[in-house]
């Protein structure tokens, strides 16, 4: 039977399949932030590889295409530093869609006890518009709970004190 193959990831099935242009900014896209740097890939996506080697790179807004557009010759060094002779000739950035960045990691909610919750709402008493009065409240609540429990295990929360 076929079946016998090792899963493999959905993103190499269509990397091999795709046409060597195509498959080379697969590649690209995998390894951007590698390439260019973490400040720049949260700005910046390769979008297209022309025929002619130009590498269309997207950006947030026009700011970073310019912005980008002027530093064209560090980024191509970048690139050539990672890639070699696979790294394209010519940069164009332009203002286009990126991928949706990686969700933050989140830490899981507390439950809070009474006292705390009593403690934070004397800390709130102060404030007059009810809404905001309460939702500081809550958010001290949080906060003062997360540290209770971070001064128990030695974790950092950065809870208010």
């Amino acid at each position: 039977m076929g079946w016998e193959r090792a899963p493999r990831r959905i993103d190499d099935v269509i990397g091999e399949t795709l046409p060597p242009a195509r498959s080379a900014l697969v590649e690209l896209g995998r390894s951007w932030a590698r390439l260019v740097g973490p400040d720049l890939a949260r700005v910046s996506f390769p979008a297209r590889l022309a025929r002619d080697g130009t590498l269309h790179v997207h950006c947030a807004d026009a700011t970073w295409a310019s912005e980008l557009q002027l530093l064209e010759a560090d980024v191509r060094a970048r690139l050539e530093a990672g890639l070699g002779e696979a790294a394209p000739a010519r940069l164009r950035f332009r203002v286009g869609p990126l991928p949706l960045p990686a969700p933050l990691p989140t830490r899981p909610s507390l439950a809070v006890p009474d006292d705390l919750r009593a403690s934070a709402e004397e800390r709130a008493r102060a404030i007059s518009d009810p809404a905001l009065r309460e939702a500081v409240a809550r958010a001290l609540a949080a906060s003062l709970a997360r540290r209770r429990a971070d001064d128990r295990t030695g974790g950092s929360g950065g809870a208010i004190r």
